[in-house]
């Protein structure tokens, strides 16, 4: 799912220098091993040797594989195991085609070294190792994802880690990296924390893989985000709102207009963090400074280019309205409905008050009525 996030598309050309983009070459086929390779829930440790040996180690490069015939679990190795090895053979070749496949090999080894890894790597660990390797492929692989290499040895160093089973998401792995060690720690634990409730309302989490960066961002900026990818500005490390906002922007993989995404994903931070009815003024007391009221403005009405904060202030107040007339439920089931969708202004107005029962379409049309302006149908009657 590579599509340009909203948000990020609007800061691109701020934060280019903090989120290096790629070179744009065309990612190389992945090894994909037979499923029975990679996950055979009866195969002991021996057989597994066996098939890392003639299936997997076969494929790496004679330094990486030398690394590997060297580790102790080779002996002891179950199927996550095997699954790292597939996660470095798919690394290697996406940095073959960047000419940093040597960086592939230094990386595991210096994971190596760790002693976490030293004192014994389990199935747990190999899949948050996997994990690593498997951001560090994507980031490689798509000239729009931010370059993680220069800072997942902090990920390695603190194991900053989290490898979670979400009710419907299945496994994922959460990863952070960081320079201070404390503000990884914390953003690591409340992503962690947030994500399944984020996949309550949103929905399946897209990706099993999860990378949030505490990094440097332009001064006006929390936080950013990009399919699998988050960066968190240093100064908002401990703030659960955004930490909330920009897991919410990864669960949303179609492209909407952006009051009603920054209007989501505004209204779940501050929903899970019990901020609604004080952001309701503040957003509010915002507007009112632009002479705005509440309302949306769309087609004919949106007398203004595009202006983020009223975009935000006034999504963030349509959402609310339909939570504080319907409940969470049928906000949670049209979310779900729309999320891999496209829309423009008009056709996401429709297709509103179009979902649901006929009792929550009437109460929509409400909602539309006392909040967007510009619509091209009335649903004031």
């Amino acid at each position: 799912m590579n599509r340009t996030r909203t948000a990020l598309a609007v800061l691109l050309f701020t934060i280019a220098s903090i989120f290096v983009l790629g070179c744009g070459k065309e990612a190389p086929p992945r090894y994909n091993p037979p499923a029975a390779e990679v996950n055979p829930p009866t195969q002991t440790p021996e057989t597994l040797k066996r098939l890392a040996e003639g299936q997997y180690i076969s494929r790496m490069s004679a330094p990486l594989a030398d690394v590997i015939r060297a580790q102790p679990w080779l002996d002891t190795m179950g199927p996550a195991h095997l699954t790292l090895l597939s996660a470095l053979i798919d690394c290697e070749r996406a940095a073959g085609a960047r000419g940093e496949k040597q960086s592939v090999k230094e990386a595991f080894f210096y994971a190596t070294e760790q002693g976490w890894y030293q004192d014994g790597m389990d199935e747990t660990e190999a899949a948050g190792l996997r994990g690593v390797f498997q951001v560090y492929t994507e980031s490689l692989s798509d000239q729009r994802a931010p370059a993680v290499g220069p800072v997942i040895a902090s990920t390695i160093r603190y194991q900053l880690v989290n490898v979670m089973q979400l009710p419907e998401s299945g496994e994922v792995v959460l990863m952070v990296s960081a320079d201070d060690p404390a503000a990884g720690a914390n953003v690591l634990a409340r992503a962690a924390h947030f994500l399944p409730e984020v996949e309550r309302i949103s929905g399946k989490f897209p990706y099993t893989i999860l990378h949030l960066a505490v990094t440097d961002l332009p001064e006006f900026v929390g936080g950013v985000s990009y399919d699998e990818f988050i960066g968190i500005a240093p100064d908002y490390a401990y703030d659960d709102e955004v930490i909330a906002h920009e897991l919410t922007h990864s669960t949303l993989y179609g492209i909407f207009p952006t009051w009603f995404e920054e209007g989501y994903a505004y209204f779940v931070g501050r929903y899970m963090t019990g901020q609604l009815e004080a952001t309701s003024a503040e957003y509010k007391a915002l507007l009112a400074k632009f002479k705005l009221d509440h309302r949306v403005r769309i087609g004919a009405e949106r007398t203004f280019g595009y202006n983020y904060d009223i975009d935000s202030a006034t999504g963030f107040l349509f959402m609310n309205a339909l939570y504080e007339a319907n409940g969470i439920e049928p906000v949670v089931e049209t979310i779900r409905s729309l999320r891999s969708k496209t829309f423009n202004d008009q056709d996401l107005i429709r297709t509103l008050v179009s979902t649901g029962t006929p009792e929550q379409q009437e109460i929509v049309k409400q909602v539309v009525c006392q909040h967007v302006l510009g619509s091209t149908r009335n649903y004031c009657r």
